[in-house]
């Protein structure tokens, strides 16, 4: 849902503070992000957003939500000039000194201070400043001494990422970050200085989708406790489900928003960055697991060796009951590679006569720490070949520094990677091209995987 982070709120609801500047590039969401303070913290017909040669008639059109909580009348101009056609619906203020600016702000302000504090965003100082032909540091210093007298709450938003004399004016500063990662765009708010705040993350993923400001979801890890209890209530809740257009199956191992619809035979890679904490990957394959088999899907799982493996039968007993059968769970053994093998294809032999539908998932580095890279990418092939044979979707989870998985992704129908970062999970289709996506789960949905676009 779009909205401020917590964190800003908690700023502004503190006594004395006064003024957030905002700092960033062009493009980085300064303006977007102004727009979501004035909707969810400003009082209704409280909020104020100065700019310069501003037409409210564009800014609705670009952002027409604004409508809702910020009215014509207070989008305001604040040029030296004046257009006399827009003066129904265009508000203005002339002024040629600071002090004639103030006058003017003062005005356009004063009717709600016997209702609500004023909620002033000014975008941006730089441009006001060039009208006025003064320095951002003189301008502020005097804005910001009518901004506390006067008891508003402001926001002001400036084009100079560095450090400058602005920063020690406001009482928080913000810088709104945009870069690439393998040319997608992906976004960070950098929290600088918010006074009388304890800061634990300074960094907070956001995107812009659908024009608002919208924070990234952070992944909360579970306790294998309450993993199991969550799962089996994910369980319970998808065997509810009767339509397959509600859940399909294969959203289990990866969203349909970002692998589009799978085949059957389908070879999907997900490979993992090294920040990734493992138990996201090892969660990850466990909710895919339960989902499958609650859908009545015969699963093959070679997990992750670093977490719950050799608990895994016990732990999928406790979620799914009788329907823990559906999975059968192979440990690699260093020792015994044709023993893996021929129980391998026995297992795979067996299910295939059932008449089930089957899912392959399986963990190259398990196999890789097992085995050597050789004889990891050997099997790796089997399992492959086996899907395509069968028309068995084969999901491979890989950390990206394994010497074996070049030549699995030469193979691959689908390759997605996953990031972990300031507490957020996300992924990106690699083949096909997607955006970065923010994978989380919801407490409403019990486990049900929710996807956000950064954008």
């Amino acid at each position: 849902m779009p909205g401020v982070p917590e964190i800003i709120k908690e700023f502004f609801n503190i006594d004395g503070n006064n003024i957030l500047l905002v700092k960033g590039d062009a493009g980085t969401g300064k303006t977007i992000f102004s727009f979501e303070c004035l909707i969810n913290l400003a009082e209704k017909s409280c909020g104020f957003y100065f700019s310069t040669r501003v037409d409210p008639e564009v800014i609705f059109k670009q952002y027409p939500h604004i409508s809702k909580y910020l009215s014509l009348q207070n989008v305001i101009d604040a040029t030296s000039s004046y257009s006399p056609q827009k003066s129904n619906i265009h508000e203005a203020i002339l002024f040629s000194t600071i002090p004639e600016f103030l006058r003017e702000l003062y005005i356009k302000t004063s009717h709600v201070k016997s209702r609500k504090e004023p909620f002033i965003v000014i975008d941006s100082i730089d441009a006001v400043c060039e009208t006025l032909n003064v320095s951002v540091s003189t301008f502020m210093r005097d804005f910001a001494d009518f901004i506390r007298k006067t008891k508003a709450k402001a926001i002001v938003v400036t084009e100079q990422p560095g450090k400058t004399k602005l920063d020690y004016l406001a009482d928080g500063v913000i810088n709104l970050a945009c870069m690439l990662i393998n040319g997608r765009v992906y976004r960070e708010m950098h929290i600088e200085k918010l006074r009388a705040i304890k800061i634990q993350n300074p960094v907070i993923p956001f995107t812009l989708v659908g024009g608002r400001f919208t924070v990234a979801h952070q992944t909360v890890i579970p306790s294998l406790e309450d993993a199991i209890y969550r799962l089996k209530e994910f369980s319970n809740e998808i065997a509810r489900i009767k339509s397959a257009m509600d859940q399909p199956a294969t959203n289990f191992l990866i969203s349909e928003k970002i692998s589009g619809k799978l085949q059957p035979g389908d070879f999907i890679l997900w490979e993992v960055e090294e920040t990734t904490p493992k138990t996201i990957a090892v969660l990850a394959t466990l909710r895919a697991a339960v989902g499958l088999a609650t859908k009545n899907f015969n699963v093959v799982q070679i997990p992750p060796s670093y977490v719950y493996s050799e608990d895994l039968p016990e732990i999928y007993q406790k979620i799914l009951g009788e329907n823990a059968d559906k999975i059968k769970v192979l440990i690699p053994n260093e020792n015994f590679i044709k023993i893996f093998e021929k129980t391998l294809l026995d297992i795979l032999e067996t299910i295939h006569g059932n008449g089930r539908k089957s899912i392959i998932m399986f963990s190259l580095d398990a196999l890789e720490s097992s085995f050597e890279a050789e004889k990891a990418k050997y099997i790796a092939n089997i399992l492959v070949s086996e899907g395509k044979k069968n028309k068995d979707i084969v999901l491979a989870i890989a950390y990206e520094d394994l010497k074996s998985l070049p030549s699995l992704r030469k193979q691959a129908d689908k390759v997605f990677k996953t990031f972990y970062r300031d507490g957020c999970h996300f992924i990106y289709g690699v083949q096909p091209k997607t955006p970065i996506y923010n994978l989380y789960f919801t407490s409403e949905t019990k486990y049900f995987t929710e996807v956000l676009e950064v954008a």
